[in-house]
């Protein structure tokens, strides 16, 4: 059982990697095509522009999912300044997990309700008709992940919490 969540915990990383790199990579090319276009042909993609904005949507919320894993969001946290204990520390993070694994999971129902919002409308983009439901999906998947993430760390960090207690106490 280990093993196969193992895997899949695995692979999971895996693609996101792949879709963040190849994001980055789409963005470049079509930035190179339309720069190529308008200097040299003085041609104009009418679109493109949403196209890559769709791309960026991608890496934004995914690599925001990945930093949820790694635990390398940006942060104003000044309680490593004041806090030495390292058990403390993770009786912190614990509580903090807990409020964002709250508000995370808060904000995937809002996205829930927002992809089926633009599924029941049939909302498209103005020019190249990208449906808004595949671009609020984006969000949705990102915004999930990262809940997922920030849940299971704060398992962790309770589990520490709890595990270096014992050790005080023996």
């Amino acid at each position: 059982m280990k093993k196969t969540l193992k895997k899949l915990w695995d692979f999971l990383l895996s693609a996101e990697r792949l879709v963040m790199s190849a994001s980055c990579v789409v963005i470049v090319t079509l930035v190179f095509v339309t720069v190529i276009m308008r200097y040299f042909f003085k041609a104009n993609f009418a679109g493109m522009e949403e196209i890559i904005i769709f791309f960026a949507f991608i890496i934004y919320f995914i690599g925001s999912a990945y930093c949820s894993y790694e635990e390398s969001q940006i942060s104003a946290d000044m309680m490593g300044v004041f806090i030495k204990s390292e058990r403390s520390m993770e009786l912190v993070k614990s509580i903090r997990g807990a409020v964002e694994s709250v508000l995370l999971v808060i904000a995937t129902g809002f996205c829930v309700d927002l992809v089926a919002y633009a599924n029941r409308t049939g909302a498209k983009t103005t020019a190249v008709k990208i449906p808004y439901t595949i671009l609020y999906f984006v969000v949705f998947l990102g915004i999930a992940l990262m809940a997922f993430y920030t849940i299971v760390h704060t398992v962790r960090h309770k589990k520490n919490y709890i595990s270096m207690g014992k050790e005080v106490h023996e």
